[in-house]
């Protein structure tokens, strides 16, 4: 008998990625950029030392309001089909 599929299986396969993350990947690209994100917020979070709350309290807050705008425009885009149809 077959194991049955679940999402934590989907979690465990690195190779297995969502095809509209595919194509952001590939619209947005720009690996460089990404590693210098990351290694700007590293370098920032250790010369915060003991501070370092106020800097992840930050990026909560910015990462909140980006993924609000992401879902807004989403869903302006998604009515915006569907009067169109």
């Amino acid at each position: 008998m077959k194991p049955r599929l679940s999402y934590r299986a989907i979690e465990k396969d690195p190779s297995y990625e969502h095809p509209v993350d595919r194509t952001v990947r590939r619209r947005v690209g720009r690996r460089d950029l990404q590693r210098v994100v990351t290694t700007k917020a590293a370098a920032i979070v250790k010369a915060l030392g003991t501070k370092r709350r106020r800097w992840l309290e930050f990026e909560a807050a910015a990462d909140e309001l980006r993924a609000k705008r992401e879902a807004a425009y989403f869903d302006l885009g998604v009515e915006r089909g569907i009067r169109a149809c």
